[in-house]
């Protein structure tokens, strides 16, 4: 598992063609704000020790979670 600690950078969703949820907060029990495409650019503004695995993202004027393992930096 990718541990990410670089804040204020733009990361790339890289989901193989499918589609990333966006939570509501850091973990797959939290609900399904919104899906961001393949692709989709992101800004990291951060992340919780408590819930590793998990970045707190903007995207457009939106703030969501997502799951770390489908950000690339500098795509």
């Amino acid at each position: 598992q990718r541990q990410m600690c670089i804040r204020d950078r733009f990361f790339s969703v890289d989901t193989a063609g499918e589609r990333l949820n966006v939570r509501t907060g850091p973990g797959l029990e939290y609900d399904i704000l919104d899906k961001l495409s393949d692709s989709a650019q992101v800004r990291l503004y951060g992340a919780l020790s408590t819930a590793p695995g998990w970045a707190l993202v903007k995207y457009g004027r939106k703030f969501g979670w997502v799951s770390q393992d489908f950000l690339v930096l500098g795509r």
